[in-house]
């Protein structure tokens, strides 16, 4: 994994690498740089994969490339290639350089991985940018008196630009969902290269033009789940470094220790974090069936524990994103990575994309039974009946339309009622209607059924939560985590399962549990599904509240443009009314304000 960062056009060598020094925590191994008229590359390389002769920016006679991300075919990709090419390093980078040298760009739908690059076209003088086909490895990029610039991260744009604004449509989003999905981003005038796409650049009488194209992923064979998922643990596990595994009592790494263990052995430890705070019985049974697990397929195994949080610690972690992000998971994942990286690992492999593509959350169920209580037209009976209010925030958004139903579900922000109450300048539903515009055109969104829902999914959480949260916290600290679930692969496979193949009412990932019951144990078969809980109400009342309340003054200056910050205060500042809700509401807010004012930026 890397970072990588450039710029095209006329201004393109009025930059330096000192100009994209954010990208450095993204490959600390080494830097390499690329210049010529009208064009520079900077790429800092954490290597993985031929760590003598795969240094970037890679040249061949006709093109340059700079590279970000792993192609996990890379081996069989080559194999092909080799029949007509010889090649000077054995990097997947220069499969990717002979392979569009070859078969041009048609070659992109071929590669089973993550990644984002830039290419340039020494013959035809274009400059070609290209994202994943799952949107795994980020790209934002950004044009300036005709130069576009291009980096791995938006911090880059926010400082090299001389004046950062903020999109209020995306703190809007932020605030809905606690992400921010392609292609919205912080700030305005930034991009982010969508999922799938080739962008090519051309410089004409110092005019920049650009043409877009999409492409998708072409599955190598029509292989059996059981096949496909074999070759991919293979493919993941396959580097030149050790691995560490993030190993839970749950269906989805075990599976993955489990094959490895039958196998090459290339997994050296298994990491389980442990939230001491609250003495969870859940999370301490997690902890021992873990242990226990990694003790009977002979994984060296160790605790991450979590004994105490502070203010700090919170704003330290989600201050430093380079945009706003609430996910809960992410001061566990901070704590992992840390742990990973001190034990002298680069690669940590996970179970990440599982639920997403085999329906495997709890809130598929919640779908099924609610949609089925809306066509018996009993909703206003259960809304009068339910107290719990994740249930009832679900149902009220059902009752105003599917879509509506759908973004609570994928939200893990402000609920219906308190969006509406607490921000200024949109409201929920017009919130939904922006999403649905920009982030789903390709996808008919007026019916909601489990399998659109996974289409959404894919396209929004996928992108937006999940890979945001895997890239940035462990490329923190310079490690590149890796998922034998999260690849094009295994995407277009589930996608071609029928959604009754996938789900039923009381479970989710049917393929997988019908696959691990030949060899799993029981006590990891018939365990429930957990996750990461910081315990949300009791760390918002205990440490964010008074915080927010000493800083008002600040808040309200930074986030009175965006916020009804006397609502607001109102709420908070009365702790037996803070529900789930409002603490999420809360968590949010705090998480936003902690990074304007890292960045010392105002929503006026």
């Amino acid at each position: 994994m890397c970072g990588i960062a450039g710029s095209f056009g006329r201004r393109a060598n009025s930059v330096s690498q000192s100009d994209f020094q954010d990208i450095q925590l993204r490959g600390p191994d080494s830097n390499g740089e690329y210049r010529d008229d009208n064009v520079y590359f900077a790429h800092t390389r954490l290597a993985i994969i031929d760590l003598e002769s795969g240094a970037q920016p890679m040249s061949t006679e006709r093109f340059v490339i700079s590279y970000n991300g792993e192609i996990y075919n890379y081996k069989r990709l080559r194999a092909d290639l080799e029949k007509h090419c010889v090649f000077d390093t054995t990097s997947d980078t220069e499969v990717i350089l002979r392979g569009i040298e070859r078969e041009g760009f048609g070659f992109l739908e071929k590669l089973d991985g993550m990644f984002a690059f830039s290419l340039l076209d020494k013959k035809t003088s274009e400059l070609h940018l290209v994202r994943d086909t799952l949107g795994q490895k980020p790209l934002y990029y950004w044009v300036n008196d005709d130069t576009v610039f291009w980096s791995s991260t938006a911090d880059t744009y926010f400082r090299m630009s001389d004046r950062t604004e903020v999109s209020i449509d995306s703190m809007n989003v932020f605030l809905k969902l606690g992400y921010i999905p392609a292609p919205f981003t912080p700030y305005k005038g930034l991009n982010k290269l969508s999922s799938g796409s080739r962008h090519t650049y051309v410089l004409v009488a110092d005019k920049l033009t650009r043409v877009e194209n999409s492409f998708v992923h072409v599955q190598e064979t029509p292989d059996a789940f059981q096949d496909v998922l074999l070759r991919n643990v293979d493919d993941v596990t396959s580097c030149d470094v050790d691995l560490a595994i993030s190993l839970s009592a749950g269906l989805d790494s075990t599976i993955i220790a489990s094959f490895d263990a039958k196998g090459p052995k290339r997994i050296k430890k298994a990491f389980t974090f442990l939230d001491n705070r609250f003495k969870s019985r859940v999370s301490i049974t997690e902890g021992e069936l873990a242990k226990k697990f990694a003790d009977e397929v002979g994984l060296s195994h160790e605790f991450i524990s979590l004994d105490e949080v502070s203010i700090k610690e919170i704003q330290n972690v989600y201050s430093k994103l380079d945009e706003p992000f609430s996910d809960q998971s992410v001061l566990a994942m901070g704590f992992l990575a840390k742990k990973t990286r001190s034990e002298g690992f680069k690669v940590l492999i996970g179970g990440d994309a599982a639920d997403e593509f085999l329906l495997g959350y709890n809130k598929y169920k919640a779908q099924i039974v609610l949609m089925l209580i809306k066509q018996m037209g009993l909703l206003s009976l259960l809304r009068k009946a339910i107290k719990k209010d994740r249930i009832t925030n679900a149902v009220d958004a059902l009752r105003v339309n599917d879509f509506q139903f759908y973004i609570e579900l994928a939200s893990q922000g402000m609920n219906l009622e308190l969006f509406n109450k607490l921000c200024l300048k949109s409201n929920s539903i017009d919130v939904a209607k922006l999403i649905k515009a920009e982030v789903f055109q390709d996808i008919n969104v007026n019916h909601l059924n489990l399998q659109v829902s996974a289409d959404l999914d894919r396209k929004m959480v996928l992108e937006g939560n999940m890979f945001y949260k895997t890239d940035r916290l462990y490329m923190m600290k310079s490690i590149e985590y890796r998922s034998p679930f999260a690849t094009p692969s295994f995407a277009h496979m589930a996608s071609k399962t029928r959604v009754r193949e996938l789900r039923n009412l009381s479970k989710g990932k049917l393929p997988l549990r019908k696959l691990a019951k030949d060899f799993l144990p029981k006590y990891i078969l018939q365990r429930p599904k957990t996750g990461y809980d910081i315990s949300l109400e009791s760390t918002v009342k205990d440490h964010i509240c008074p915080d927010l309340i000493l800083n008002r003054s600040d808040f309200q200056d930074r986030l009175g443009g965006l916020i009804n910050t006397g609502e607001f205060f109102t709420m908070i500042e009365s702790p037996l009314s803070l529900n789930y809700a409002r603490c999420q509401a809360t968590w949010n807010t705090a998480v936003l304000y902690y990074w304007l004012r890292k960045k010392d930026l105002l929503i006026s």
